[in-house]
Formats: C-alpha cells, structure tokens, sequence
C-alpha cells in the first residue's frame, strides 16, 4: 500500500495529465520535399511555397523544411484520427474494402484487392491490414492518399475521406471539407 499513498499524497491533482503532456505534441519533423502532398498544397498557414522548396534543395549544403509544433491537443486528435481510419479499414468494414493488404508478420503485399481471406503465401499467417492507396497526379507529382475505398454493392465503388470532428459540426456539414474537394 505504499504506492498508493505516495500517490495520494501528491499535491498535484493531474498526474496523469503531466504524463501525456511530457509524451505527446512537441515538435514533429517536416514532412520531406520529394513528395507533394496533396495536403500541403491546401494549408492556409504556412502557405505552400514551391519556390521556397526549390530553393532549399538548391542551396548549398541543402536546407530542409522546418519542423513544426504540435500542440498536445492536436497530435491526440490526429491520433484518434487514424485510429478511426484504421478501425473503418481493419474492423468495421473490412468485408467490403478494396485497396493493398500487408501481411503484419512478414511485410508481403497484395496490390489491389477486396480484402484477402487467405493465409499469406509467403509465411502462412492470417494477420493483412490494409494499406491506404496513394495517388499522384502525373503533371504536378503532387501525392494523396485516399482513406478507404468501399464496395457499397453498387456498380462503382464508393471513395471514403474519414474526419473526425465535433457532433455539431457533423450536423451542418453539407459537403466535403474545401481541402478535400480541391
């Protein structure tokens, strides 16, 4: 019972607290510059540059791009994020995705596929997690990756963003967010 009144007697009430905000948020590295990310080109701040990207591969020794702060807040919600995303892949509707599977014990993948109820062929495991397709535009190389692309039993299947965000925002939402139509 010793630790238990250590514990109790901390004067401090968000113990917890302190440990996520000593482990999460902080500043996370650039994103390198050989890829364009799609979501690069529609942050508001700091705008995309091309020309400041040239420019710090061009410069000698080469510059890279400067990492950014990201608040405790921020990085749990883009973590609970892709959380979601992978649960939609992985879980919920993993009966109906289509997309490339790895094995998560030896690394083999299966290109485009619903997903696979085999076992892997190169180590025999049954253990595929789906991997989010990319694209990119053949003029601009800009790359984007698409969260889930769904079979709904129509003709087509159907292109899925995931976003997580406040109940009331959902409500109003009437369309996709602009940094995604564009």
């Amino acid at each position: 019972m010793g630790f238990l009144k250590r514990v109790s007697e901390r004067k401090g009430k968000e113990i917890i607290k302190e440990m996520i905000h000593a482990r999460v948020g902080g500043n996370e590295p650039a994103r390198g510059q050989k890829t364009i990310h799609a979501s690069d080109l529609t942050k508001e701040k700091p705008a995309y540059c091309p020309r400041a990207v040239r420019l710090m591969e061009i410069s000698d020794p080469p510059k890279k791009r400067p990492s950014q702060f990201l608040p405790v807040a921020t990085a749990i919600t883009f973590n609970e994020g892709r959380d979601k995303q992978a649960r939609l892949n992985n879980d919920w509707l993993v009966d109906a995705m289509w997309g490339s599977w790895k094995c998560r014990v030896c690394d083999f993948l299966i290109d485009w596929a619903l997903n696979p109820r085999c076992l892997c062929p190169k180590c025999g495991n049954k253990l595929w997690v789906y991997v989010e397709p990319r694209i990119i535009d053949h003029i601009s190389k800009t790359s984007g990756g698409i969260d889930a692309i769904v079979d709904v039993g129509k003709e087509k299947l159907h292109i899925v963003e995931c976003k997580i965000m406040k109940a009331d925002q959902f409500k109003t939402l009437l369309a996709p967010l602009s940094e995604h139509r564009v």
